[in-house]
């Protein structure tokens, strides 16, 4: 909610931002809904919504990593 919009709006702009052939193709689809954004900020949304996607894509790694090297610290210690 720090945008000024709930998760589901939020969602709904960079869902469409991200499939629609363009910003303006997918403000037409949005204010046909009923959500009255700027090209700017549809944009902004879709590229700050995939961004925090990539960062927990990468931080689940990171921690199946951490875990993976250190169930083998274990393994290694046992035998």
């Amino acid at each position: 909610m720090s945008e000024g919009i709930s998760p589901l709006v939020w969602s709904t702009i960079a869902k469409c931002g991200a499939i629609a052939s363009s910003f303006d193709a997918a403000r037409s689809t949005l204010m046909d809904w009923g959500i009255n954004v700027s090209l700017k900020r549809i944009e902004r949304l879709t590229y700050l919504f995939g961004e925090i996607g990539i960062n927990l894509r990468q931080s689940k790694i990171l921690n199946l990593e951490i875990d993976h090297l250190l169930f083998s610290v274990v393994i290694d210690i046992k035998y």
